[in-house]
């Protein structure tokens, strides 16, 4: 082996060589060569796979121990040892002191020590090395695996274990653990002591080792330690009690009924009753406790089964068990009551552990007593208001069947109930919501304590199944709008989700603020939040705007709110609802009104002439009501109503037809609706029909690109800094007329198209656009070059530059930099909203925003270059 090791191999001798092929081929001298001098990273594949070979580990170790304690890489190949390695003599002692000690201090090789280790399996010398560990204290993770290879039968080497285990400062509980039952008298005595000293800072790393050790120690010695360390240390010991388990409820019988551990672990054992499993075998165990330990463990029972109560996990199994514990009733414990008051709210902190309806009963029962001057009416409230504090909702419930109960409610009673929204609630449900609102302005309390006051009722009311509509009003009533904060409208609205018509009360209420002075109008934060809840809730699409409710003038102070997001969810409310007269006026003057930039409500008129489109083309409805649903749809969006009106060319009524093609002959539509029109002006028999559509035609024949460029600069928002670029000079070239015109009414009419077909409507137009800017600016450049390339694209020659090729010209991009916002738009067909209803909608409305405003800035930019070149 040290000729092979010795001999010199050069790197380049290594070229082609693969390293499984000699592992198959049992080159295994060959293998080591490598693995010591072919340099990284070849030398740590070496390494590798001569390590995982079942019979090498003697070349792997001659290779490997040459490398100094530095070499990570190349000692971690020790994790490819296979189990029950055989070590030759040879090497067995220098195996053995690298396991146990480390080169240096900080020997970054501890992985490779560990690896090699359990690698060694259980033969003579990993027992021999196991020993030299426990011994020579050597780190943590190996004393563990040597402490587990010990821990068995052989006398001596658990004396071993246990003196690591106590060797030192603190006891090591982790290498206790490993011996393995059954225990000798000496061994549980070590591990006793050892646990009185780990217990009072019991480590998450101990813990399962405490357990393990606790669980296997006599009765006599596991309960004395629980006992001893659970009063100093029960944060810790206390826990361990749940993991202990079924070894605790074995302890507990032995020990005399008088001795003090008997209690202390009765106490430990019933706070931690949830943990067993089985119902059955819990409530026979707590009982058992209780009637050993009544007063030690009953409090913290009752506390259990009142969280288990209020719980997911096991409510009405919790609820029952207190029903079965608790069984005095109400009448038996007004004897005491009615005989010394002084005991009112002692009776009462431990009566409110059952059902709602046990609670409204016990409360009832206290009003005969009151009634008849037995009980002071303002001791029971405050016994009330004490018991609140020690039980809570279950003595506010009490008050409900009290207040029901009483002709009239006394003052003090009602005071103590609004201390809490949850009690508020309660008089309310018992039909005494004047008292409720009295009491509640007594106690001076503010807009947010009465908005929570409103959501417990809601939420009461909700619970007992009671509509409580005309309760709202009453309750709404008592809102100032304009101290609501955001904070109190989330969860105002958030709760009436449940109950989306007093949603949509609550926000008609804010909305009438804004008719009053600016001081009393509700904040922009809370009007907004309520309006995005009614949104999520679809609401919008079910309450109709018109003028004889008052709706109107609300609605239209809504389009004009300084908040942007308010004048957005208003575009969507004018667009979902069903479409009115008052919406469409409101809605078309919005978008006439708002800024080109910042303008929901072309989207809402596009939405609308969407709806009374297919309210036209309803053939189950009445002519009259399909004629103006038609005539509305061409007012809210021209280039929707236009798409309807063709559509109805072979309705059976003349006036529908009539209506269509007087639509169609307003203004001038795309090239592929002259077919559409000349044959149905052949077919048409009606005069005055069929002369609106020989205008109609005439329009359309004439091929008006400026209407196209009034239009598309009026939707920009464009006209006024444009009003002097002419059609001819906007479209320079008579055979691009077709396609401007065609190209624009999709963009106009993108609101109501998905989110791709409207991205991609605004990516066409602003090809062509950025086609007839170039060609134009190249033509009036002195370069020859640049002239010619510009008539190509006039011409559409086969071999023009392209609107890609266009947007990485440096030197075009310097002189028109709009091309930079044109190169953004072309990325958004790339660009897709994530998924769910809202966000949906929200990321709908990004991409179409985003493609609007960029769109914009193309056409303002060719605008400029064709005004520029007119001259």
């Amino acid at each position: 082996m040290g000729k092979i090791m010795s001999s010199s191999l050069e790197p380049a001798g290594l070229a082609g060589v693969s390293l499984e092929g000699l592992a198959a081929a049992g080159e295994v001298k060959m293998l080591a060569a490598v693995a010591k001098l072919g340099g990284q990273p070849v030398a740590v594949s070496a390494l590798d796979v001569l390590a995982a070979l079942p019979d090498a580990f003697g070349w792997w170790w001659a290779a490997v121990r040459e490398y100094p304690e530095s070499s990570v890489a190349e000692w971690n190949s020790a994790a490819r040892l296979p189990a029950g390695v055989l070590v030759p003599d040879e090497f067995v002692d220098e195996v053995s002191v690298f396991v146990v000690q480390p080169g240096s201090p900080h020997d970054p090789r501890a992985g490779a020590r560990i690896a090699l280790f359990k690698a060694l399996a259980a033969g003579a010398i990993a027992i021999g090395i196991a020993r030299r560990i426990l011994v020579a204290s050597a780190p943590s993770e190996l004393e563990l695996h040597a402490a587990e290879l010990l821990g068995g039968s052989d006398p001596g080497d658990r004396a071993t274990v246990v003196n690591a285990a106590v060797r030192g400062g603190r006891p090591k509980v982790a290498l206790l653990a490993a011996l393995q039952p059954p225990l000798s008298a000496n061994e549980t005595d070590v591990i006793q002591g050892a646990l009185d000293v780990v217990l009072g800072n019991l480590d998450s790393s101990e813990q399962p080792f405490a357990v393990q050790l606790l669980s296997r120690l006599p009765a006599a010695q596991g309960t004395s330690l629980l006992v001893r360390n659970s009063a100093a240390h029960g944060a810790v010991v206390n826990p361990l009690v749940s993991q202990l388990g079924a070894r605790v409820r074995e302890w507990l019988p032995r020990l005399p009924l008088e001795d003090q551990a008997s209690a202390v672990l009765a106490r430990l054992l019933i706070a931690q009753i949830g943990s067993i499993p089985d119902h059955e075998e819990r409530l026979s165990t707590a009982e058992w406790i209780l009637q050993r330990h009544p007063a030690e463990t009953l409090d913290s029972y009752i506390g259990l089964l009142q969280a288990e109560a209020g719980s997911r996990a096991r409510p009405e199994e919790a609820r029952a068990d207190l029903r079965r514990l608790l069984v005095a009733s109400p009448s038996d414990l007004l004897v005491g009551a009615t005989a010394a008051v002084a005991t009112l709210a002692d009776i009462l902190r431990w009566n409110f552990d059952r059902s709602d309806e046990a609670n409204v009963a016990f409360g009832q029962a206290f009003a005969g007593p009151i009634e008849d001057g037995r009980l002071p009416a303002d001791a029971v409230a405050d016994s009330i208001a004490d018991a609140i504090q020690f039980r809570g909702s279950g003595a506010v419930v009490m008050i409900r069947g009290l207040a029901s109960a009483l002709d009239a409610v006394p003052g003090r009673l009602a005071d103590v109930a609004v201390g809490t929204p949850e009690g508020f609630a309660q008089l309310v449900l018992a039909r005494d919501l004047q008292g409720a609102i009295e009491a509640q302005r007594r106690s001076g309390a503010d807009t947010g304590k009465f908005v929570r006051a409103l959501v417990a009722t809601s939420v009461a009311l909700r619970h007992e199944a009671i509509d409580g509509a005309g309760v709202f009003g009453g309750l709404l009533d008592q809102l100032e709008p304009a101290r609501l904060s955001e904070h109190d409208v989330v969860a105002l609205a958030n709760e009436l989700r449940h109950r989306p018509m007093i949603l949509r009360n609550l926000l008609w209420r804010l909305m009438r603020t804004l008719r009053g002075p600016e001081s009393a109008r509700a904040p922009a934060a809370v009007l907004r939040h309520v309006m995005m809840t009614v949104d999520d809730l679809e609401q919008f699409a079910n309450w109709p705007i018109n003028e004889t409710v008052g709706d109107d003038d609300l609605v239209q102070a809504l389009t004009q709110h300084p908040d942007p997001e308010v004048r957005s969810l208003t575009a969507t409310w004018l667009g979902e609802a069903p479409p009115t007269p008052a919406s469409r006026r409101i809605a078309i003057d919005a978008a006439a009104s708002a800024a080109a930039s910042d303008n929901p409500f072309r989207a809402a008129c596009a939405k609308i002439a969407g709806t009374l489109a297919t309210i036209a083309a309803d053939i189950a409805r009445p002519d009259r009501d399909r004629v103006a649903a038609l005539r509305g749809a061409n007012q809210s969006d021209p280039a929707i109503g236009r798409a309807a009106a063709l559509s109805l060319g072979s309705s059976t009524s003349v006036e529908i037809r009539y209506t269509a093609a007087k639509v169609l002959a307003e203004r001038s539509g795309r090239g592929e609706d002259l077919k559409v029109l000349e044959e149905w002006s052949d077919r048409e028999h009606n005069v005055e029909v069929k002369s609106e559509l020989a205008t109609a035609v005439r329009r359309l024949k004439s091929g008006d690109v400026g209407d196209a460029l009034h239009n598309l600069l009026a939707y920009f928002g464009l006209s006024s800094a444009f009003e002097q670029l002419d059609a001819r000079h906007a479209v320079p070239a008579s055979n691009w007329n077709s396609t401007f015109i065609e190209l624009v009414d999709p963009v106009r009419a993108s609101a109501t198209a998905s989110v791709k077909d409207a991205v991609q409507a605004h990516v066409l137009l602003a090809d062509l656009l950025v086609d007839l800017a170039v060609a134009t600016h190249w033509l009036g450049q002195a370069n020859p070059k640049l002239q010619a390339q510009g008539q190509q694209i006039l011409d559409n020659d086969a071999k023009k530059l392209t609107s890609g090729n266009l947007i990485h010209n440096q030197q075009l991009i310097r002189e028109l930099p709009w091309l930079h916002t044109f190169a953004a738009l072309r990325q958004q067909r790339n660009a897709h909203p994530k998924p769910g209803r809202r966000s949906q909608a929200i990321g709908d409305d990004v991409l179409r925003r985003q493609a609007h405003d960029q769109t914009r800035i193309v056409v303002e930019g060719w605008a400029q270059v064709m005004l520029d070149a007119e001259g």
